[in-house]
């Protein structure tokens, strides 16, 4: 089976996957790096109200095949008045 590697910046640190991992397909490679971006926004949405996640597949060739970007930006509603006005 074909080997992937999937690399990760999150703004600020930036892991190259220098082992790699067996999947059937490039697509198979991209959506486990899907679920990587996922699993990194949402351990880290107590720490900032914005992140932009970013993870490269490439082959054992060491062709870029895929490139995601997550953005996630969290914030409150802002709170109004009992007139309806923000405050």
């Amino acid at each position: 089976m074909p080997l992937y590697f999937v690399d990760f910046n999150d703004g600020l640190t930036e892991v190259r996957d220098d082992v790699g991992s067996e999947a059937p397909n490039p697509e198979a490679a991209r959506d486990e790096a899907v679920r990587l971006l996922t699993e990194a926004a949402r351990a880290g949405v107590a720490r900032s109200s914005e992140q932009l996640l970013v993870a490269t597949v490439r082959d054992s060739a060491n062709q870029n095949l895929y490139r995601l970007v997550l953005a996630l930006t969290c914030s409150r509603p802002e709170q109004r008045s009992q007139h309806g006005r923000a405050m």
